[in-house]
């Protein structure tokens, strides 16, 4: 099965969970782990740039 850019974005919400301060966060062990599941394979230096680039932008959304 091929990857989808597409595929990214919900990987990266799948992997969002609510700490026990009750604030959202996510690992990037976590985004790797539901990237995979969708035949994503990047290094980690590639998904912590993902995140970073796309920090902002996620945050205004409600996560």
């Amino acid at each position: 099965m091929m990857s989808r850019y597409y595929e990214i974005e919900p990987a990266f919400f799948a992997a969002v969970f609510i700490a026990a301060n009750g604030k959202r966060k996510v690992t990037t062990a976590d985004f790797v782990r539901e990237q995979t599941k969708r035949n994503w394979h990047w290094s980690m230096k590639q998904k912590n740039e993902w995140i970073e680039m796309r920090h902002h932008s996620i945050c205004t959304c409600g996560y």
